[in-house]
């Protein structure tokens, strides 16, 4: 049977420890890094000599509390995170001297806190032992992991790679995960053929998808450092096939193309880059890339040249670009060189020449695709700018000129908050309903059709607010936006003095799902809950009407259309909506 007394604490590292507990014989002596001292009193105290001492933590002993209570206290210490006070009843566990089995898992737990807490040495100290006095316990695997997982945190990559080694014969067949953490300790020691041939084998075998990509990346770094180029590229091919996403993609083909190009083969990087370039222009590694080209004395496409510099942000040179190249030669691309010049200006606050070049595709190519685009970024950069009535007038035009756009809804939206911002609010409530009445499955319809009621409620016209709600219903719409606007036209037929009117369409919500918010709600509006009161356990501040129009002003008021997720999660949290 084993035990605690007289098991060396030496561990794979350089410094030996030992542990000193009640089986142990008196005379036993050592030179510790760490002396533990366990006795009938439960006080247990790990003193390390080459670390600041740790606070010595005594828990209360009480004699009637069992061996499996004090488990049960310390397991539900660590998970409440009060891990000193874990450690404490886990050191009183082993000061009673119990059962090997009880002994043992109260040596593994103790080690495991102290690795969760990152206290890495401890973790080794403690575990280490568990490793020798307890050698097939069946935490073996979990002990050995973490020992490895220790030392490579400590960055004791020859110690790491012996446990890892070991965690993997104990698993009989290796799991991929761990010939991945061979090769990367193969790899810190300077070692890549081995760290190649790790990582070589954990691809062979069962990985995540994620661990997959980042093991065939760090494979064809290896065959980078090698020379083997041809490997490499294979590699990073291989996962770019494993993901979808379009930066991810735009990397690795720049990746490519500097593998070639390190090795001085420009001719075979160059194609790579252009890659990155034509399908990714958004992107940074399309930016890189052109660098590269560039710096590689490659010819690059000016349009696609000023499109990219723009999209990384160096709006000056995109500007620049752009208007060399439309000076050069003009052609059938100017349109779209115009819009980016606008754009990069409208960045820099260059309002006048922004508005210019927009004039310019309005003016010179009417017949362009691009001239809604330049409509819309007109209207934009009047809004930016403070010329809120000219901005109005702007999304008006667009609206009238093409109102199947794309846009024309967004240009609605906005044409709607400014006419808000401007206290203009029937003509506000006529904008959201025609942006409702022409674009019914735009994603802006559902609050468009919740504003232009609102409107009307704010300002204490009910019954046109209780019209424009169920004239909405008639319109086929989500559940949860159906019993919105149910419960707020109830809301406006109770405001009118209609109470009969109004229980019914609270009714229609209370059916509708009757544990959802907007039932709950209806239902003590139906009780006789203050209108304009919020229930008991809500946040009152989100049912104040005022605050609604200072948080939307506030946070929304020039936000680029372009960040759409901006607005939905403003949507999302209530700012961009009345509260209920």
């Amino acid at each position: 049977m084993s035990s605690l007394a007289g098991c060396s604490l030496e561990t794979p590292s350089p410094t030996p420890s030992q542990l000193t507990s009640t089986r142990a014989s008196p005379s036993a002596t050592a030179t510790p890094s760490v002396a533990w001292t366990a006795t009938a009193t439960a006080t247990w105290s790990p003193v390390p000599t080459e670390t600041p001492l740790p606070p010595t933590l005594t828990p209360t002993p009480t004699p009637s509390i069992s061996v499996a209570e004090h488990m049960a206290a310390a397991a539900a210490l660590r998970r409440a995170g009060e891990y000193e006070r874990a450690v404490a009843e886990y050191a009183a566990v082993i000061s009673s001297v119990p059962p090997d089995d009880l002994a043992a898992e109260a040596l593994f737990q103790l080690g495991d806190v102290y690795f969760v807490q990152e206290d890495y040495r401890m973790a080794i100290d403690v575990l280490g032992h568990f490793e020798r006095g307890y050698p097939d316990a069946p935490q073996l695997p979990a002990v050995l992991s973490r020992l490895a997982l220790a030392h490579r945190q400590r960055g004791e990559w020859d110690l790491a790679l012996q446990y890892y080694q070991r965690h993997a014969a104990s698993a009989g067949q290796a799991p991929g995960a761990i010939l991945a953490q061979i090769g990367e300790a193969y790899d810190h020691l300077g070692q890549g053929e081995q760290a190649a041939q790790a990582y070589e084998q954990a691809l062979q075998a069962d990985l995540a998808p994620s661990l997959r990509r980042q093991v065939g990346e760090e494979l064809a770094l290896l065959y980078r450092r090698a020379g083997q180029l041809d490997q490499a590229v294979e590699h990073y091919q291989r996962v770019s096939e494993l993901t979808t996403s379009a930066t991810y993609k735009a990397r690795l083909l720049y990746e490519i193309g500097e593998t070639y190009r390190a090795a001085a083969l420009f001719e075979k990087a160059a194609p790579y880059y252009q890659q990155a370039i034509d399908l990714y222009p958004e992107d940074n590694s399309a930016y890189l890339s052109l660098v590269a080209l560039l710096d590689m004395d490659v010819e690059v496409d000016p349009l696609q040249r000023g499109i990219i510099d723009y999209h990384a942000g160096q709006y000056p040179v995109a500007a620049e670009v752009l208007e060399g190249y439309i000076q050069d030669d003009p052609k059938a691309d100017a349109p779209q060189a115009y819009l980016y010049i606008a754009l990069a200006q409208r960045e820099q606050e260059e309002w006048a020449a922004a508005l210019a070049a927009l004039e310019a595709i309005t003016r010179k190519y009417p017949k362009s695709g691009l001239v809604p685009s330049a409509l819309y970024q007109q209207a934009r950069v009047l809004q930016l700018s403070g010329e809120q009535e000219r901005a109005v007038a702007a999304y008006t035009r667009l609206v009238a000129q093409h109102p199947k756009d794309a846009l024309a809804d967004d240009a609605l939206w906005q044409k709607a908050q400014l006419l808000e911002e401007l206290e203009r609010a029937t003509q506000a409530a006529a904008a959201y309903g025609e942006l409702v009445a022409s674009h019914p499955a735009s994603s802006y319809a559902d609050r468009a059709r919740l504003r232009a009621g609102m409107l009307h409620y704010e300002a204490g016209a009910f019954k046109a607010a209780a019209a424009a709600w169920e004239k909405a219903l008639e319109a086929e719409l989500a559940d949860g936006t159906r019993a919105r606007l149910t419960f707020w036209a109830g809301k406006a037929r109770e405001a009118q003095g209609d109470h009969a009117l109004a229980l019914a369409r609270w009714q229609e919500v209370a059916e509708m799902d009757p544990d959802a918010y907007y039932a709950l709600r209806a239902r003590e509006l139906a009780e006789g809950a203050p209108i304009e009161s919020a229930p008991a356990d809500r946040n009152e501040a989100l049912y104040d009407l005022s605050a609604y129009q200072m948080i939307t002003t506030t946070w929304t008021a020039g936000c680029d259309p372009s960040c759409q997720w901006a607005q939905n999660l403003s949507a999302s949290l209530g700012l961009a909506e009345t509260p209920e």
